[in-house]
């Protein structure tokens, strides 16, 4: 029987590909209920593993930030396993509600909360709030415009500033994403662009936020691949 239990421990397969996986473990359970002692119970976990999800973590909240068309409400459609081409872009506020993230074989509970917009007017009215009462906080740019237009630049390390100095009040985790990295052709432009970017941070206070574990590239039309990222982010 605990070897039964190991073999149990031992398995993890997506969420998403339980229940087609219970047909290859048929012989397993018949097995197990043929060797009596204990057998209900392999049984009962092969059977409530298979066909039940797993039960959602604690809650997490989130707040998305960030610059003005840098993908915010695609980033939250993403997550939310929203088709995008439903949505325009935000202006001003829009309510969201509670939702599970699916990573693997883990799901994740996130709290309902806020999309705004990438206005500057929007930074007062929201941005210290929502970085004090969250948990996890993601800020996006536009990687491409960062790089090339000196005004957007400086605009973006305004906010990170901004971000920087009150989340060190505060309990939260500061995720950056760098966006539209399909801007950049190949690999090596998007590891250049990623250098750069860091680069431009060095010695400045908010640098901290820029560190591997934190500090992405991202297609936001690749869901997989953000997907990926936030089960890291989220472990």
């Amino acid at each position: 029987m605990y070897h039964s239990i190991l073999l149990l421990q031992s398995i993890t397969i997506p969420v998403y590909q339980q229940q087609e996986a219970v047909w290859w473990f048929i012989p397993i359970i018949a097995y197990a209920a043929l060797a009596g002692g204990g057998a209900a119970l392999v049984v009962g976990a092969l059977i409530g593993w298979f066909c039940g999800e797993p039960e959602p973590e604690k809650g997490k909240t989130i707040a998305v930030l960030g610059m003005k068309g840098a993908g915010k409400t695609q980033f939250l459609a993403n997550i939310r396993n929203k088709d995008y081409k439903d949505y325009a872009a935000t202006i001003g506020e829009e309510d969201y509600e509670k939702f599970n993230i699916v990573l693997g074989n883990r799901v994740v509970s996130i709290e309902g909360g806020k999309d705004i917009g990438g206005g500057e007017e929007l930074i007062l009215d929201y941005y210290e709030d929502m970085i004090n009462s969250n948990e996890i906080v993601f800020f996006l740019f536009n990687a491409h415009d960062y790089l090339n237009k000196d005004n957007y630049r400086k605009q973006t390390q305004s906010r990170l500033e901004f971000v920087n100095r009150h989340s060190l009040e505060s309990k939260c985790t500061v995720n950056v994403f760098a966006t539209f990295a399909d801007m950049f052709s190949n690999d090596d432009e998007r590891n250049k662009a990623y250098s750069s970017i860091k680069n431009s941070v060095m010695g400045k206070d908010y640098s901290r936020l820029f560190i591997p574990s934190r500090f992405f590239m991202q297609d936001m039309r690749n869901k997989k691949v953000l997907m990926e990222k936030l089960g890291k982010i989220f472990s």
